[in-house]
């Protein structure tokens, strides 16, 4: 520990010493090795989070803030395609990262520490996730508790697996990966300027996207809009009357909110907020509170957000009325996807 401690010393302590007294660095990377695996492998994770949060337009984490394609709700309204990207990008990147994690510490005999490791590396990991949130003073999320849960579920389950199962193969020698540091700088640097380049190609290349749907999707968007006409027509048509809101506007957004949250999420959002009376989206529409909504008064609160859209029938009002909801872009197109669909096909 004390030769980590002077870490930042060691050009003065070498200086003048005869060859064969000087510091190891060999040596001195194997004895930080248990008190810098933990930040080294969350960083790890963390990057490998951004990487796919950029391939795959923020979608693939499943966090509650996450809105998904609209073809793709419409293609797959079973939701087992939502279960599998988050198996795929929420569990399978942590399991991996701990399970070399714990390889590579188990390999120099660092047993001891192993399950601090691998605990430590969940808890830094989960800080750096959430001190963007902690700044701004919002509320964590349930979605971000639950994984924070699962999550140390899964190094506890590494910890035990090593007990079991010699895992210290798949953990190279600390020789080879210090010689390999070179390489892998040169690789990351050619493979950088590549997507740099495939990315300035594809905007290029980019055309203004198709905002038709396929006969399917319309038809899932048009039963999506009858079982919501269905259950709350009547509260939707007062509630449009007293704010002069557009049907129109309310039942696409409507229509978008409960595909991306059906109802038992929705019963767990409100359970969430009356336990820690957070401020969330709650209710069908997903308006922001801090107690518990039902659909109804969810509904009542999106036409207030939406007042006088009825009036002010413009694109770019309306834009500003759906950023209410969600500053993204593809929000955006997709709501308007959305309206395309009833204006042209829904009979109010």
């Amino acid at each position: 520990m004390s030769k980590l401690f002077f870490c930042a010393f060691i050009p003065f302590l070498n200086e003048g010493l005869p060859y064969g007294n000087r510091i190891s660095l060999y040596q001195l990377l194997l004895d930080a090795m248990p008190y810098v695996s933990p930040l080294a492998f969350a960083y790890i994770l963390f990057g490998i989070y951004k990487v796919l949060e950029v391939r795959n337009d923020s979608a693939a984490t499943g966090d509650v803030k996450v809105y998904w394609p609209l073809e793709e709700l419409l293609h797959h309204p079973s939701g087992w395609k939502k279960l599998e990207r988050i198996v795929l990008f929420r569990i399978l990147p942590p399991v991996i990262v701990l399970v070399l994690e714990a390889a590579l510490l188990t390999k120099y005999h660092y047993y001891d520490q192993l399950l601090w490791d691998l605990l430590g590396t969940v808890v830094i990991f989960e800080v750096i996730i959430l001190f963007p949130f902690i700044l701004k003073g919002e509320c964590i999320g349930c979605s971000h508790w639950v994984f924070i849960v699962v999550y140390l579920v899964i190094a506890k389950l590494v910890f035990l697996l090593t007990i079991y199962i010699d895992i210290d193969i798949l953990a190279p020698k600390l020789g080879d990966i210090v010689n390999g540091l070179w390489s892998s700088l040169l690789t990351a640097a050619i493979v950088v300027l590549y997507i740099r380049w495939i990315q300035e190609k594809k905007k290029d290349t980019e055309t203004t996207s198709d905002s038709r749907l396929d006969d399917m999707c319309v038809r899932r968007m048009l039963s999506s809009f009858n079982r919501i006409r269905y259950s709350y027509g009547i509260q939707i048509e007062k509630a449009c009357q007293n704010n002069s809101t557009s049907l129109t506007l309310l039942y696409a957004i409507l229509i978008y909110e409960s595909l991306n949250r059906p109802l038992p999420i929705r019963k767990i959002e409100n359970l969430w907020v009356k336990i820690t009376r957070c401020t969330a989206t709650v209710g069908i529409a997903q308006v922001k509170s801090s107690v518990p909504l039902t659909d109804v008064q969810s509904i009542e609160k999106a036409a207030k957000i939406l007042e006088k859209s009825e009036i002010n029938n413009a694109g770019s009002d309306w834009d500003s009325l759906i950023y209410r909801y969600n500053s993204s872009k593809k929000y955006v197109q997709n709501i308007w996807k959305i309206i395309t669909v009833l204006e042209s096909r829904a009979h109010f």
